[in-house]
Order: C-alpha cells, then structure tokens, then sequence
C-alpha cells in the first residue's frame, strides 16, 4: 500500500513574547533654583549734620512765612524744637502807648533782661482818656535761658507793680505755638516740625578733647610763630646796624 507520510507536529513554544516597553525618556537636565530676590535698597542714612542743615533751612522758611512783628517769637520758638527743647512761657496784660513800649514796660517790671527771650504785644483795647492801649504781651523764652525760680519772681514783680492778667507756663511746646500764629501755611509748618524733630532726635556730637586740645595747640602755635618772627626781624634790624 501507499504510505502516507504524517506531518511532523509542531513544537509549542508558548505565547508569542510581548514587545518590549519603549524606553522612557531621561529627565530633562535640572536647572538650579534662581536665589531669592535681594530686599529693596536701604534708603542711604542721613547724617547728623545734614538733618540739622535740612532743619536750619525749613526754619529760615517758616520765618519768612510769619508777620514781622513776631519773626524775633518764630526765630525763638524755631531754635527750641530743632535743639528738642520744650519753652517757658509768661502772659500779662500791660497799659502802653504802643507795642514796643508795651514790652519795654513788661521787662522793666519784671525786672529781667529785655535780652532774655521775644515779647509780643497786642492791642486789646483803648482807652480814650489816656491815648493808651491794653495790650495783651506774651513773652517766650527758651528753658536754657531762664530758670522756673526767676519766671516766678518776675511774675510776682510784674503783680507788685500792679499788673494783671499775668500767668506762666514752664513746659510749652514750641511748634505747638508755631501752628498758632495766623496766616502761616501748614504745610510749612509741618514740613519745619518734621526736619526739626528728625534734628532733635539726632543731635550734632559736643566738640571731643581732642579737638579741643588740637585747638588751643593750634593757637598758641600761631601766637608763638609771631613772637619768633618778631624777634628774628629785631636781630636782623641789630645786624643791619
């Protein structure tokens, strides 16, 4: 018979191998951190001096804002808060025939220096019998000037020579009576009170030893060079002769 040939049997090699997942991609190169952003700039510091140059200059402003009659009062008044000084302060109602004479009178009864501190002097009323005024005089001082113990006495000598209405304050504060003179722009005022206070607060350092020393050195120096070339002239005159 025919033989008939089998086809051979296949082997099984398993389920068909599963494709090899793509290869992930590597990471993107790392970028360092930016640093932080640095703080604003400081605002350069001001010196000592240029705080009380920057005073002395709205001062000179805020003086030729105020009436002439009380420019002496503002100049007063405007030194105390630069220098952080509060100021002594006496009221007084006094008959004169006119301003000026109404300040005279103040500081004759009150038995102090007209020097000492700046008087103001209003016209309160007239009395027609006499051609003279009441004028109510407010006189400012600066604390260094004047003790409490004399601001007392001048006042019990101003009631002894009869007059009245007369009162002290010893502790006013001197912008506090800038603010109150009429016709003076407040925004003059405020910009001086605060350069002054900036001032006050920083006050300009008392001459050192050093400088003192340096000083005195320096003078007697000088003294002493002229005295050498005195004597060298009068031996040069001698020689000549």
């Amino acid at each position: 018979g025919l033989l008939i040939s089998k086809p051979a049997k296949e082997k099984f090699h398993g389920p068909p191998a599963r494709p090899a997942p793509p290869r992930a991609a590597p990471p993107p190169p790392r970028v360092c951190d930016a640093p932080p952003p640095l703080p604003p700039a400081a605002a350069p510091a001001i010196s000592a001096e240029k705080k009380q140059e920057e005073a002395e200059k709205a001062k000179e402003t805020l003086v030729a804002a105020v009436p002439e009659k009380q420019k002496p009062m503002a100049k007063l008044l405007a030194a105390a808060a630069i220098a952080g000084e509060k100021v002594k302060k006496m009221s007084a109602k006094v008959t004169a025939a006119d301003e000026t004479s109404a300040c005279a009178d103040y500081y004759t009864k009150a038995g102090i220096s007209s020097s000492l501190g700046a008087c103001v002097a209003t016209a309160s009323s007239r009395r027609r019998s006499l051609q003279a005024a009441a004028y109510d005089v407010e006189v400012f001082f600066k604390s260094s000037e004047i003790s409490t113990s004399k601001l007392t006495a001048a006042a019990s000598s101003l009631e002894a020579a009869g007059v009245t209405g007369v009162s002290t304050q010893t502790s006013v504060d001197p912008v506090a009576e800038l603010k109150a003179i009429p016709g003076v722009p407040s925004n003059v005022v405020d910009d001086f009170e605060a350069k002054a206070t900036a001032a006050a607060a920083d006050p300009l350092p008392p001459p050192s030893g050093d400088d003192l020393i340096l000083d005195e050195v320096t003078s007697e120096g000088a003294r002493g060079g002229t005295s050498i070339a005195a004597i060298a002239a009068i031996v040069i005159v001698n020689m000549l002769l």
